[in-house]
């Protein structure tokens, strides 16, 4: 398992990588992929269950509070690890106040049940 904050510094900016728990899914029932569909180089990701990590990044710079990809994990029905504490009080880890985020960025859509 990945730790559960990780903070790095780049000269103003503060990015803390923010691991929400680990979803355990089989691909195939997840993406139902067409037999044959995918590369063979795949086939081993597909062969069964594999962890996904849950992860948002928060990003502090003077006068900014931003997250990227955040998202709640208590929308899938398939975490095995990690449910302990949400974006909540992962975020006050690293002492970063909810009503202060001033910017969100959606990199990618995220399915639920």
């Amino acid at each position: 398992m990945i730790e559960s904050t990780r903070t790095l510094r780049f000269g103003e900016a503060t990015v803390s990588v923010l691991n929400l728990g680990t979803l355990t899914y089989d691909l195939n029932d997840w993406l139902k992929p067409p037999a044959g569909r995918w590369p063979t180089a795949y086939a081993g990701d597909f062969a069964g269950p594999i962890q996904i990590p849950i992860l948002c990044i928060h990003i502090a710079l003077p006068g900014i509070s931003m997250l990227v990809d955040v998202c709640d994990p208590q929308q899938f029905d398939k975490i095995t690890e990690g449910t302990s504490q949400g974006l909540t009080e992962r975020l006050a880890e690293i002492g970063a106040a909810p009503d202060q985020i001033s910017h969100v960025v959606i990199t990618h859509g995220h399915a639920t049940n």
